[in-house]
């Protein structure tokens, strides 16, 4: 299981709206001496912060400002990269493969057909997503409150060094 920090935004009965705070890793890595974690986090550092709706498998009543700890299961992060990344290249190949072997097409055809395979991998991935009770398994889950807790994110900061 995959677990993160988050903070409780707002409660609902479909779960609960929560966001990531963002970090730049351990105080070394945010001066740049660490790990790197600090450059990386200011390269993707975002305007707005992200909000993802959670289900409340803990069933305790959390209000907004509530620290708790997130779980994803790892097969879920797995297979939605699988179908996220790997469905569309596929498609790509298999279009372009049989626009080239297939129809003995010229170079800029089998270009087209790639991209057609492409957009219909991922015109596939969007239109299942959008179904009931898919998103379902992808969604994370409260599993605690996060009292005190740390993350442990950087080595570096825990040793002391």
């Amino acid at each position: 299981m995959i677990e993160e920090r988050a903070v409780v935004v707002e409660c609902s009965d479909r779960g609960v709206l929560v966001t990531t705070p963002t970090r730049a890793g351990c105080a070394r890595c945010a001066e740049g001496r660490g790990c790197g974690g600090g450059v990386l986090g200011r390269l993707t550092e975002r305007r707005g912060q992200p909000v993802v709706m959670a289900g409340n498998v803990s069933g305790e009543g959390l209000a907004a400002g509530d620290t708790v700890v997130l779980g994803l299961r790892d097969d879920a992060l797995v297979s939605a990269s699988l179908l996220i990344y790997l469905l569309p290249l596929g498609l790509m190949l298999l279009a372009s493969l049989s626009a080239h072997l297939l129809l003995d097409a010229a170079d800029g055809l089998v270009a087209v057909a790639g991209i057609c395979g492409l957009l219909a991998g991922f015109g596939w991935v969007a239109r299942r997503s959008g179904q009931p009770g898919w998103a379902d398994r992808y969604r994370p889950v409260v599993l605690r409150r996060a009292n005190g807790e740390t993350s442990g994110f950087c080595e570096a900061e825990r040793s002391g060094t």
